[in-house]
């Protein structure tokens, strides 16, 4: 992805503290949707905690300051400023170099996700490795073997 954008709900009963810190890290923006109504100033209070949370998060992005937008989808509100930042955040990224920084580590990690994906396929559809495998998680299931030593028996059995 390009961007990663954190759309959340105000009164979700997602205090600041139960969120998990990961994922607002890894956000470049985050987006307060539903900021009208009743839930006005639940949005309101809601941007101002991630804003705060977002000052004493390490940012290692150091072209783009991760922002924290409100808007209202069924008030059509906020959508013009989310496609503003979106398109800022572009622009200083690929100025930067990030951007294609972060295309390139994803075609690397898109290559080792499909080489995992093929080994596994093949694992499992070997003739060979077939007729060991509902043994050895038996053994597994029963606590007789570890999960790795159980892995080793299977890649062994499918690399001879």
């Amino acid at each position: 992805t390009d961007i990663f954008l954190l759309l959340i709900s105000p009164a979700g009963g997602d205090d600041l503290q139960g969120i998990k810190k990961g994922i607002v890290e890894l956000s470049d923006l985050i987006i307060v949707n539903k900021a009208d109504g009743d839930l006005l100033q639940a949005a309101n209070r809601t941007a101002v905690d991630y804003a705060n949370a977002l000052q004493f998060l390490r940012n290692e992005k150091d072209t783009w300051q991760p922002l924290v937008l409100k808007c209202s989808a069924l008030k059509d509100r906020g959508i013009p400023s989310i496609l503003k930042a979106v398109n800022n955040f572009c622009k200083q990224t690929q100025r930067s170099g990030l951007f294609q920084t972060r295309r390139s580590e994803q075609a690397v990690a898109a290559m080792w996700e499909e080489i995992s994906e093929r080994l596994n396929e093949n694992l499992r559809s070997n003739n060979k490795v077939k007729k060991i495998i509902n043994n050895i998680q038996v053994d597994l299931r029963k606590g007789m073997i570890s999960p790795s030593i159980a892995a080793n028996q299977i890649l062994k059995s499918f690399l001879n």
